[in-house]
């Protein structure tokens, strides 16, 4: 079989999820005896686009696929045009694959996106004696991946008193702040005359301050090796995201074993349930606009236009598409169920692991997406 590669997204930020895929899937074909063709000097037998629909410029007279996904339950209006010019519709999960028949009348299949069982192995972990209790958060810096709502969780979850001093919250992004690393630790902060325990830039904090609950911010661009060293560095994985067209990083930290919280909605449901993990179920469906969070971290709308900030980043209008709201208070149980039994949360840890090597790796996806071609050549 002779595939184009025709079209795909790079980068990480918003588009990890195209980006990783894309040429993990590339590598996986090629390792499975598919060729490659980039040049439309030479014959091939489908066009591949693994891009969004808004992008897809269809090769003429020539069969065409685009490989896309979305976290909403309403396609933008400016990818409803443009998939009518595909002949295949490749998506990642069941609830994609229901959205987009929604728009689309030609054939719509599933491909599951994988991982690299040679780079993302299985980590044995123990309850630190030393050291912070980390929970790990990897994702773009936007409120759909809850970069704004977790800190504010983290601060409703430190007014509580319930929160251990070795607590610490570790965020992974790229695309924002300056490629440095910034550390935010509890101290005790005047308001109007009063003390209340808040978490503090730690560069302003006197030397030596004791080791407290904290929050670390790292906006470095790093290698993938760097990136599995920190999912090996952690003992828990958060993502509570308000939708996912799969949920890549996810199943890179259950890979690693780490006992994992995250939203029990969209592309998640296809391979996380309570038998690995610690899902949110606490969820509503609210209008896709500006989401903030409240005082104990739950998200709700203001007057701000989300699409709005989409449009001028480039992205795509999304303006009242519905999307799950999660629950601060769950979080925070969730994290503290962890907490209380980590042997337990580690064998959970352990049977997703086995699952996401079992079943989800870019071998799997690559031979489905060979199925998937197969079918469709004429």
């Amino acid at each position: 079989m002779r595939l184009l590669w025709a079209a795909g997204l790079a980068g990480v930020g918003n588009v990890y999820g195209y980006s990783s895929f894309e040429r993990n899937l590339k590598s996986a074909l090629i390792a499975a005896g598919v060729q490659i063709v980039e040049s439309l000097n030479e014959p091939f037998d489908i066009a591949v686009h693994i891009i969004t629909p808004n992008k897809f410029r269809p090769i003429p007279g020539a069969k065409n696929l685009i490989s896309t996904m979305f976290e909403t339950t309403s396609l933008p209006d400016s990818w409803v045009k443009p998939l009518k010019d595909a002949d295949i519709v490749v998506v990642p999960c069941r609830n994609n694959r229901d959205l987009f028949r929604q728009y689309f009348k030609g054939p719509v299949e599933i491909c599951r996106l994988g991982i690299d069982p040679l780079a993302f192995t299985y980590q044995e972990r123990s309850e630190p004696k030393e050291g912070p209790f980390r929970f790990l958060w990897v994702g773009a810096p936007n409120p759909r991946k809850g970069y704004d709502m977790l800190p504010q969780v983290w601060s409703a979850w430190l007014r509580t008193g319930r929160m251990p001093n070795n607590v610490q919250l570790y965020m992974k992004t790229t695309g924002a702040g300056n490629g440095e690393v910034v550390n935010y630790q509890m101290a005790y902060v005047n308001r109007n005359g009063s003390y209340r325990m808040a978490f503090c830039d730690a560069r302003d904090l006197p030397d030596h301050s004791p080791t407290l609950p904290s929050i670390v911010i790292d906006y470095r661009d790093i290698p993938q090796d760097e990136l599995v060293d920190l999912y090996h560095s952690a003992h828990a994985f958060i993502l509570p995201s308000t939708g996912e067209g799969w949920g890549l990083t996810l199943c890179e930290a259950m890979a690693t074993g780490l006992p994992c919280i995250w939203t029990a909605w969209g592309g998640p449901r296809d391979f996380a349930d309570d038998t690995i993990g610690f899902p949110l179920k606490q969820l509503s469906l609210v209008p896709l606009a500006m989401m903030e969070p409240d005082a104990d971290g739950n998200l709700v709308a203001t007057h701000k236009s989300y699409g709005a900030m989409s449009r001028a980043q480039g992205t795509y209008e999304i303006d009242g598409k519905p999307w799950a709201k999660t629950d601060g208070k769950e979080i925070i149980r969730r994290c503290e169920q962890i907490m209380a039994d980590y042997p337990r949360a580690l064998e959970l840890g352990k049977r997703a692991s086995e699952r996401m090597h079992r079943e989800y790796k870019w071998s799997d996806s690559a031979a489905r997406f060979i199925e998937i071609c197969k079918e469709y050549v004429g």
